[in-house]
């Protein structure tokens, strides 16, 4: 199926592929390294089933050698360039037998990469793909994918070719959505050096960008920035959105912001790969999920998805699908009539006095706060309540700690009940959000 889908992609020619700070490349240069890269990294040793581990950005050469593992029939774990602790992860949680650097560079490292789902993929002759999970809980899960399975769900749903900018990481599921459905689409996947919401914009006004996938972090930030009122950003068509539930606060700015721009919401998870979605309009976060490959349903509360693009499990851990197969979420929604609203992971719902709360409710509120610009809300542990709320905050300017929680609670006496608002603060370093998709809760 790889093969098949790289000759149909070479069939764009000439039409930009992928687009650069510095350079552009066609889908017939883009092929033609895939090609090369395919050569070299064989002459490496790297053959079908093999478990590499790819440092890679957002380049060309990266996109290429990536498309190139995959042609082999190798089995491909993810990790961004520079974030050596993620190497070391996937290195030690995955049966790896080589690294591939940030310069391309082969390693052996001699690792044993016999595993019962790796062989069943060599059995095969698939590509696998691994995904390290966010891993906020303890040691990051290595969810391993069927990858002829992701690429059949992309080349059986084409779309617009609308000039996309690659914000989500490659290692991201999001990341390499947006990816898939370029190239299926002869798109021109636009890769800015960093997710600096200046450089973002800049990046979209030159090259007029038409669809944008963010997080609600990162359109946050955007808004704060002013970034989205000094450049150009009338190519944009369709700013979609997902890794995280969207504060109303955010979209009701963004709609105000780019009152012409289509906005929509996106679902999935690094188990389960990208949904498809529907939004009930641009000042809702409500939304229908599913497709002909997936089937839904919500059992106490909280959403389970059955997919034909599941991982066929993790390397490091047990299954999390029940005996019929369907996958447990955590995610906790509201429904109305057809559609849902996430709220939250309910392993997030903080305890307080008896009383259920839910951080990213108390966060919505304190970042409507003046010179806010992110807010974190945990539980720590309390000898009289069980649990306190704990807030972690980046404001804009210089203030006194004691100040800022004198008018913190001020502010939110008036907006929320006494349970919900936090006992403890402390300030983040200016330095949080730099390259971040989502908020972190946990340590």
């Amino acid at each position: 199926m790889i093969n098949q889908f790289l000759s149909s992609i070479e069939a764009y020619g000439e039409d930009i592929a992928v687009i650069t700070s510095t350079n552009s490349v066609s889908y017939r240069q883009l092929i033609a390294e895939v090609q090369s890269h395919k050569h070299r990294f064989a002459e490496n040793g790297i053959s079908k089933g093999c478990v590499v581990v790819f440092c890679c950005e957002w380049t060309s050469r990266d996109i290429a050698a990536m498309l190139a593992l995959f042609a082999l029939e190798s089995t491909v774990v993810l990790v961004p360039k520079g974030e050596d602790s993620r190497k070391s992860v996937a290195i030690s949680q995955t049966p790896a037998q080589f690294v591939i650097d940030g310069e391309l560079e082969v390693t052996n490292i001699g690792g044993n990469y016999s595993h019962p789902l790796i062989e069943e993929l060599r059995s095969k002759g698939c590509p696998g793909l691994v995904f390290l999970t966010s891993g906020s809980s303890g040691v990051p899960k290595t969810a391993l994918h069927d990858f002829n399975k992701l690429l059949s769900k992309a080349t059986n749903k084409k779309g617009k070719a609308f000039r996309t900018v690659a914000f989500m990481k490659p290692d991201h599921v999001g990341g390499l959505n947006t990816l898939l459905y370029s190239l299926v689409n002869g798109c021109a996947l636009i890769c800015p050096p960093n997710r600096d919401p200046d450089c973002i914009c800049t990046m979209i006004e030159a090259h007029r960008a038409e669809l944008l996938p963010a997080s609600p972090t990162f359109l946050r930030l955007l808004l704060l920035s002013g970034a989205i009122h000094q450049h150009d950003l009338s190519s944009l068509r369709l700013v979609t959105y997902g890794s995280e539930p969207m504060p109303d606060t955010t979209l009701n700015a963004l709609n105000e912001a780019l009152p012409n721009v289509e906005k929509r919401q996106t679902y999935g998870m690094s188990e389960i790969g990208i949904m498809r979605s529907r939004s009930r309009g641009d000042g809702s976060a409500f939304m229908q999920i599913g497709g002909s490959e997936y089937q839904t349903r919500i059992v106490d509360g909280l959403l389970e998805v059955k997919a034909d693009t599941a991982m066929l499990g993790y390397l490091n851990a047990p299954s999390p699908f029940t005996e019929d197969g369907w996958m447990k979420t955590g995610d906790q929604v509201e429904i109305d009539g057809d559609w849902i609203r996430i709220i939250g992971r309910r392993s997030e719902m903080i305890n307080v006095g008896g009383e259920k709360v839910h951080p990213g409710e108390v966060e919505a509120v304190i970042e409507t706060m003046p010179d806010v610009r992110t807010a974190i809300v945990s539980g720590e542990p309390n000898a009289l309540t069980g649990t306190v709320l704990t807030l972690k905050v980046l404001v804009d300017h210089d203030e006194k700690l004691s100040d800022f929680r004198v008018r913190m609670r001020k502010f939110c006496a008036e907006k929320l009940p006494r349970h919900m608002i936090p006992q403890r603060v402390e300030f983040l370093d200016s330095s949080y959000g730099d390259d971040r998709t989502k908020k972190i809760r946990a340590a």
